[in-house]
């Protein structure tokens, strides 16, 4: 993990895409199963485990805090949620998945070497926070390499923290990517991602069970 302080600068840029879902299948084979959609959390905030969750007690899981954020890409939308996109011409909701039904399939289109979903999380208390991922490729699908995750908090006078985690392989079965962040001051805004460096166009990266929570 690298933290450091940088000029404030935009860390994400916004997207869109199609709506549907992707998961190597033909056309009329997606449409017929979004005919009878599976059954998906009502609503995201259904998505936020309670402290006695079994989820938050499982080894994988980066701490045992009610985190911030909690996501898994099941809602159905147009661009995995509405999360902005770096690089990337397209995203969208897509198998395989880690848990539940979906994850987060996101393409880069050659306008950036860096690709990247993130999301602005708003103000967040001073302390130590992790931000914990899963990546990985699909057969047949081109892919990146590498994948890592990135933390960005500005405070009140405009200070600026980064965290970035170590590269992890992008492999064709889900691997947990982590990075902590040391917020010395409360930040009034803070943003994450979760992607991949030195991309080629066509490739695409699978994110899925995205936490923020404080650190034990």
């Amino acid at each position: 993990m690298v933290t450091k302080s940088i000029v404030l600068s935009s860390l994400l840029l916004l997207g869109a895409c199609a709506y549907g879902v992707d998961d190597g299948s033909s056309a009329g084979e997606i449409a017929s199963r979004e005919t009878e959609p599976p059954t998906a959390k009502s609503s995201p905030l259904e998505e936020t485990p309670t402290p006695g969750d079994p989820a938050l007690r499982r080894d994988d899981v980066a701490t045992t805090f009610v985190p911030l954020l909690t996501w898994g890409f099941e809602s159905a939308s147009a661009d995995c949620n509405g999360w902005p996109l770096l690089g990337a011409a397209s995203s969208i909701r897509a198998i395989p998945s880690r848990t539940g039904y979906y994850s987060c399939k996101v393409c880069a289109d050659g306008s950036s070497s860096d690709l990247a979903v993130g999301r602005e999380l708003g103000k967040v208390e001073k302390g130590d926070y992790t931000l914990s991922a899963f990546v990985r490729s699909r057969e047949n699908t081109a892919a990146p390499s590498e994948a890592l995750a990135r933390v960005e908090a500005v405070d009140a006078t405009g200070h600026v923290t980064v965290a970035v985690a170590p590269t992890i392989p992008v492999r064709g079965q889900w691997d947990r990517v982590t990075v902590r962040i040391d917020l010395p001051a409360d930040a009034e805004s803070v943003k994450i991602a979760i992607g991949s460096p030195n991309v080629l166009a066509q490739t695409c990266l699978f994110v899925d069970d995205v936490t923020f929570s404080r650190s034990p």
